[in-house]
């Protein structure tokens, strides 16, 4: 049962972190360069329509990231601390996926419908555009609505995947840490258990810098829902700039944590950069599963051959098959 349990954690995982993976990439390369170089100059100059795909872009990777992470803290937990009940099967595995998307694009919705740009003149020689959310009930931090989607926001891909994450973890770390077995446990036990808890602490320590990474973010607008003149403050440009700087780096962080705490992780990031002369790759080492499994075959044998021992020399010879 522990291989199946172990099976059914490393699909779940692969499909969320290919999730996460995804997220992180677009909110890189879609988002973050755009929106530093407008809050740098104070000036949109990528277009409207790149305007509403840049935003639309950012909640649904904050979504992504953030479900995925959520998802996969619920199946460690199930995995982990009910591991009779039956686990669902790979199509349910992949529509829950699918969802995390269908979710991120509902919630980017409103970003698509209601950012748009507007030009206006400092000068007789200079002109800015800027990139900003104006709702059916007004401009931004004059809105209700927008104040309304703000906590909803707040409290769905932030307080609630905390919350959850936090548990299911705390559960788990306890389980693995706290308990104690009945009897002496075998080596194979041991290191299934190791193994267990080498990958809830680089998970536990993804969702820790994923919250202090994006509190300010969303502190950020709550606050200035209620004091808007923040926003006239001086160096507010300034500040906002290092909470978006805060937000999005934490894009970075997670490649940088399995690289860290995950050793199949390093050795893949070696192999894709083994092009390079300073990039060394060790040769692959049998997994724990590949070994018990030439065991096995080791003990038992193979039906087709046999052995004869003659005097202390052992000779094998292959059956004909009839």
């Amino acid at each position: 049962m522990e291989h199946a349990v172990f099976c059914f954690i490393f699909d779940c995982e692969r499909k969320n972190k290919v999730n996460l993976s995804i997220a992180d990439t677009m909110a890189s390369t879609l988002n973050v360069t755009f929106n530093y170089v407008y809050m740098l100059y104070s000036h949109w100059p990528f277009g409207e329509l790149y305007c509403k795909i840049t935003q639309f872009i950012a909640m649904l990777s904050i979504c992504a990231s953030v479900f995925s992470l959520m998802s996969i803290s619920i199946d460690r937990y199930m995995a982990i601390m009910k591991p009779l009940r039956p686990r669902m099967g790979r199509t349910v595995t992949l529509t829950l996926a699918i969802s995390t998307w269908v979710v991120g694009v509902i919630i980017g919705l409103p970003s698509w419908l209601f950012y748009k740009t507007y030009h206006f003149s400092i000068s007789d020689t200079e002109e800015r555009i800027i990139c900003f959310s104006e709702w059916p009930d007004g401009m931004t931090n004059e809105s209700l609505m927008e104040y309304s989607y703000n906590v909803a926001f707040l409290f769905i891909t932030y307080v609630v995947p905390i919350g959850s994450m936090t548990y299911t973890y705390a559960r788990i770390g306890k389980e693995l840490w706290g308990s104690q077995s009945i009897g002496e446990c075998t080596q194979r036990q041991m290191e299934n258990i190791k193994s267990k808890r080498r990958v809830v602490k680089m998970m536990m320590v993804v969702v820790i810098i994923f919250a202090v990474c994006w509190l300010p973010y969303h502190l950020y607008f709550i606050v200035t829902s209620y004091f808007p003149e923040i926003t006239n403050a001086p160096y507010i440009q300034e500040t906002y700039l290092a909470i978006y700087w805060l937000a999005m780096s934490n894009s970075m962080y997670n490649p940088m944590i399995y690289c860290w705490m995950n050793a199949r992780f390093r050795r893949g990031f070696k192999q894709f950069f083994s092009c390079l002369p300073c990039v060394h790759v060790p040769p692959a080492t049998l997994t724990r599963r590949e070994v018990l499994t030439s065991k096995r075959r080791s003990y038992s044998g193979s039906p087709d051959h046999n052995r004869i021992t003659r005097n202390g020399k052992t000779t094998y010879f292959v059956a004909r098959k009839v």
